[in-house]
């Protein structure tokens, strides 16, 4: 176990802490844990939830960027704050405008025109470092630290086989994109049977779709995300902060069920009920958000959404599912479905910033050794 490491994450995870630290009454959001490299956190504030920035906590083989930040905020006239936690970790803390990997490409679609102005009308969603999405008018704004391979291609083929929102921007702008806001809100915040249908009908559609062989069929097909590697991957992680959570986790995933490595089908590759916009009736539905996209098992997109939905919306998603013609699964498949996508999101609560983390990551482990069993 790092001592030093859980000490820190626990006043990160303290709104108390944090506020007393930064001189305003922040809570953390989201955060990204590199252990003895940092700690990078959105900050969002603790009356309203609005995003305000972030921070990183450094150790020392990253304190040169504390200074980047300093030279970055005076030449384009915003504030960061440096402080020491301890002799060794130093804290840098600023507004989003000035995050250190989407500062650039934020400036770019200012200069480009495709974002109005800063700040803007509604900031949607930011996971520091790595993504920004905010509404500029009748426009979703995505900002991304860089552009994803083969991303263009991949929304090409999948927007020609589902309703996706309208792209708006002319794709000039690497790692920045815009499309139509589109619908009144997603499937987990407006949930009908309707809508729950008709994304199975959309799904099914999409798994039924050929990708022609070729370099975006082997590009597809090397995306898709082992549960038992991402698992490891996060006991891995475990092993610096909760070292008897780490052993649970590895025999949990002596269980799971292997990842098959060929063969598979067009898949959204992250799919929720969030990851579906909607009208209010349901009558309407896009997909969105396909950064995950792959040739994967049909259990492995099934699964990701049931493991999400309520059991009325995943009934309703099912018989749309089937309706349309999408391969039958019996239940054990959708139990290796389901717990494939509770291994990968695991550490979603650590993610989020839960003070509760642990106990809740063991949870999931429950719930995942059950559907199993």
């Amino acid at each position: 176990m790092n001592h030093e490491l859980v000490s820190l994450l626990t006043r990160v995870l303290d709104p108390d802490w944090l506020g007393e630290h930064t001189g305003a009454p922040v809570r953390a959001a989201r955060l990204r844990v590199k252990p003895r490299t940092s700690i990078s956190v959105s900050l969002v504030s603790g009356d309203d939830g609005v995003g305000v920035g972030w921070m990183r906590v450094l150790w020392p083989i990253n304190h040169v960027k504390a200074d980047l930040a300093l030279r970055d905020a005076e030449r384009h006239g915003y504030h960061v704050d440096v402080r020491h936690v301890t002799q060794r970790l130093v804290t840098v803390t600023g507004p989003t405008e000035g995050d250190p990997k989407l500062r650039r490409n934020l400036r770019r679609a200012l200069s480009g025109g495709l974002l109005s102005a800063w700040p803007p009308a509604e900031l949607l969603r930011y996971n520091p470092m790595r993504r920004l999405v905010v509404r500029d008018g009748d426009r979703v704004v995505r900002i991304a630290a860089k552009a994803a391979p083969g991303e263009e291609e991949i929304l090409d083929l999948v927007s020609g086989i589902v309703p996706c929102p309208e792209r708006l921007d002319d794709r000039s702008l690497p790692g920045c994109s815009a499309v139509r806001f589109t619908g009144d809100g997603d499937l987990a915040a407006l949930p009908s049977s309707a809508g729950a249908e008709q994304t199975g009908r959309l799904i099914a559609r999409l798994h039924d779709a050929v990708v022609a062989p070729g370099e975006l069929h082997d590009h597809l097909g090397s995306r898709g995300l082992d549960p038992v590697r991402q698992g490891l991957c996060h006991a891995d992680l475990l092993d610096h902060l909760a070292p008897t959570l780490a052993a649970r986790v590895r025999r949990t995933l002596a269980q799971l069920p292997p990842w098959p490595t060929t063969g598979g089908v067009l898949s959204h590759g992250d799919l929720s009920p969030d990851q579906v916009l909607v009208v209010r009736d349901g009558t309407r539905v896009w997909l969105t958000d396909f950064d995950r996209a792959q040739l994967a098992p049909v259990a492995a997109d099934l699964g990701s959404f049931l493991s999400e939905a309520t059991p009325e919306i995943g009934a309703a998603f099912r018989a749309g599912y089937e309706a349309a013609g999408g391969t039958p699964l019996d239940e054990e498949d959708i139990a290796h479905g389901i717990a494939w996508s509770w291994t990968l999101r695991l550490m979603d609560p650590l993610r989020h910033a839960d003070p509760n983390w642990q106990e809740r990551v063991e949870q999931q482990l429950d719930r995942i050794d059950e559907v199993l069993s």
